[in-house]
Formats: C-alpha cells, sequence, structure tokens
C-alpha cells in the first residue's frame, strides 16, 4: 500500500495561537514498502528498530509493535521506498511511521475509525519523536487516515471531506527548492509572539481570523469568496510573516498580489519546502509563474 505524503492547506502557525487548522493527504508524493534495500536505504530504519527496542522494553510506546518481524523484514532487505521530499514538511516521516504502523503494530485502529483520532495521534506522536525529537502525531495520522482533517482549538479532530474546486479554480505548489527544520522556524514565530505586543494584539489577531475565513469559505464550498479570501491571507502573511517566506521568492509574492489569476501562501512552517499557491485562471498562472516551477494539485 502506499502511503501518501501531507499538506497543510490552512493554520500555518496560528494554530499554534488559537486558528483552525486543515490538513489533508498530498497524494503527489508517497511511499511504499518495497524489497531489495541497499544498506544506505536501510541505515535509518535500522536505527529506528534499536531505539523502537529500548522504547518498547522501557514501556514507553502506547502500541506494542512486532519488532523481532521488523529485525527479520530488515535482513530480508526491506526499505521504505517514498518520493516525499525531506525537510519540506510534506510528511515524509510520517508517511513511513504510518506505514510501519499498519504493518508491525500487534493491534490496529482502523484508518476510517472516527472516534479514536485522538488516540491514534498520540500513538504516531510517540512514533516520530524518533525522527523529529518531538512530534504532534498529526503527519502520520493524515497518512495512515488518507483524508482531510480538521483541527480545532482544545485539540479537537474531525475528519473532512475537502470540497472539490470549480474547474476555473486549482491550488498548486512552487517548490523553493530549499530544506529547512520545522523546529527553529516554530520558536522565532513564538517569540514573536511572546516577545513584541504590537504583533501579538494585532497582528496576529487579523491572521488568526483571516486564516478562519479562508478555511471556512473553501468548507462552505463558498467559492465566490474563496479568492478575495486568500488573498487577505496572502498580503497579511507577507506583511507579518515576511521572515518565514524565502527572500529569493518575496517579489514573486508581491508580484502575485497584483495579478487577477494568482496568489501565494505558506505550506506549513515556511522557509522553505512548498510554497502553496492559489489560481482562478491556470493559464495565467502559468504564464505568470516560471516555466516548470508549479505542480498542480
Amino acid at each position: 500500500m502506499r502511503y501518501p505524503g501531507k499538506i497543510l492547506w490552512f493554520g500555518e502557525h496560528t494554530v499554534l495561537r488559537g486558528s483552525k487548522a486543515l490538513a489533508g493527504p498530498l497524494p503527489a508524493f508517497g511511499g511504499s514498502w518495497r524489497e531489495g534495500g541497499t544498506p544506505a536505504q536501510q541505515q535509518r530504519l535500522s536505527e529506528w528498530l534499536g531505539w523502537l527496542r529500548v522504547q518498547q522494553t522501557a514501556r514507553a510506546l502506547p502500541v506494542n509493535y512486532d519488532l523481532d518481524r521488523f529485525d527479520r523484514d530488515l535482513a530480508a532487505g526491506i526499505y521504505f521506498d517514498s518520493d516525499i521530499p525531506v525537510g519540506y514538511g510534506a510528511g515524509s516521516s510520517g508517511a513511513l511511521c504510518a506505514a510501519f504502523y499498519a504493518r508491525y503494530a500487534r493491534e490496529t485502529i482502523a484508518p476510517d475509525t472516527s472516534g479514536q483520532l485522538a488516540q491514534l495521534k498520540n500513538t504516531f506522536a510517540e512514533l516520530e519523536g524518533f525522527f523529529h525529537g518531538s512530534s504532534s502525531g498529526t503527519d502520520p495520522l493524515i497518512c495512515y487516515a488518507n483524508t482531510g482533517l480538521l483541527l480545532e482549538p482544545g485539540g479537537r479532530i474531525s475528519r473532512m471531506a475537502l470540497p472539490t474546486l470549480p474547474p476555473v479554480q486549482s491550488f498548486f505548489l512552487i517548490d523553493t527548492t530549499i530544506r529547512r527544520s520545522t523546529g527553529p522556524l516554530v520558536e522565532a514565530f513564538l517569540e514573536r509572539c511572546d516577545q513584541d505586543a504590537g504583533f501579538r494584539q494585532k497582528a496576529l489577531r487579523s491572521l488568526v481570523t483571516v486564516s478562519d475565513v479562508a478555511l471556512e469559505t473553501w468548507l462552505d464550498q463558498q467559492f465566490d469568496d474563496l479568492f478575495p479570501a486568500i488573498h487577505a491571507l496572502s498580503e497579511l502573511q507577507l506583511r507579518h510573516l515576511d521572515f518565514l517566506i524565502p527572500d529569493a521568492f518575496q517579489e514573486l509574492w508581491q508580484n502575485a498580489l497584483s495579478t487577477p489569476h494568482t496568489r501565494l501562501k505558506l505550506c506549513g512552517a515556511g522557509g522553505g519546502g512548498f510554497l502553496l499557491g492559489y489560481s482562478v485562471d491556470r493559464a495565467g498562472t502559468e504564464a505568470f509563474l516560471p516555466k516548470g516551477s508549479t505542480i498542480w494539485l
């Protein structure tokens, strides 16, 4: 089975300060178990196995895994074949954790189970902690459930079918070719929230409000209002979260705001990885953007 990558549609960083967030699978990328792996392809998995044995012996994992089977599979050459870019916030470790849970957990919760999403999230947080030091568990949950998830203040998680856009409207990705680490970017955002009273009292409130409006506009299928909602979010992110937008893309972002068809926004933590775009005229957007720079969703 192929496990998809993940995308955060709305709520980047502001979800840490009271906004909703909408995330979902990114089927343009994915990964699955394969045989015939090289030592280099298996190295991280072997390290993970050692870490898992320590954690399981210490009863630090909420789920019991068949680690002897994992060990045998590694000896037979199993590896995780993935085209999800690493360091992009696109779910490279999330898809791996989802695939590992499905294959090696002795008792699993089915992907389409709604009432146990919080339990699954906690389980995945422990698994993914090996790769990031700490994890919310959200990315593996998305890759495993393979559906949209609405994250709300207070920790509530709901499965969410994402409305299909009208034919003239499309989301797309721009690859910045910059790998980044989420942790320092989150710290920079939180530091600004804590130390800059003006940002906290004005800009942050506007960002939370406008992000929620854009999210709800899409979910409510108010498609005529989606472009102006994303326009407002794009303007605010450029004005107040410019430190999360790579320098090489700030002029493109600014110029997009002047077009009648294209808007850009952060996709996840920012700082590199992908930018998320929205278009109401694909031909116009393709003519505006550098050739070959877009991945249409």
